[in-house]
């Protein structure tokens, strides 16, 4: 599920006011795009050897009998889990077209929430077809981390935890003269 909302605002107050109060106050706008997703559904996988000097197979991985996904487990300092990784067998077993018991979809990624919000005025010059227009720009306003999905493959080093999030909060400010 995904919701973007974009908008703009342009403030009514003094807008039509005389003297440094209209020119320093009036005429300011804010606009943005805020997006707000739920998590993608993830499917754990396994990799099989098909033999010697052959590649891997991936298919589902199997699930371990008795352990909770979530509940009960306590994540390893240093690191963001996203699941327990001792709920699935890592080497996978069986015949070739053994799929693995693991949900298709069964683990549920992290969201994303995003404000990115701009501020700006522009400034009418004395002369006729210029003006200045100073703006701000704010990515990520609310610095929320949005986590990457995590390792899904049972046999990689990172299974489970989620290594890495989209960037933090980021400014930038512009100035550009039109004439």
């Amino acid at each position: 599920h995904i919701l973007v909302v974009t908008y703009n605002y342009a403030f009514p107050f003094f807008r039509n006011s005389g003297g440094i109060a209209g020119v320093v106050l009036g005429g300011w706008e804010v606009g943005g795009i805020t997006r707000a997703q739920t998590g993608a559904p993830l499917t754990v996988t396994a990799s099989q050897p098909l033999g010697t000097g052959n590649s891997n197979f991936t298919r589902r991985a199997d699930m371990a009998a008795g352990v909770p996904l979530y509940s009960n487990y306590i994540c390893p300092a240093a690191t963001k889990c996203w699941f327990n990784p001792g709920a699935f067998v890592s080497g996978a077993t069986g015949p070739i077209n053994h799929v693995g018991n693991a949900p298709t979809a069964g683990i549920v990624g992290p969201g994303y929430n995003d404000w990115d919000i701009s501020v700006r005025k522009r400034f009418n010059l004395p002369r006729e077809g210029m003006n200045l227009l100073l703006q701000g720009d704010s990515f990520n306003l609310f610095n929320h981390a949005n986590w990457s999905n995590p390792s899904v493959n049972a046999g990689s080093a990172g299974f489970g935890t989620v290594n890495s999030a989209a960037p933090p909060r980021q400014l930038q400010f512009g100035l550009k003269l039109a004439f």
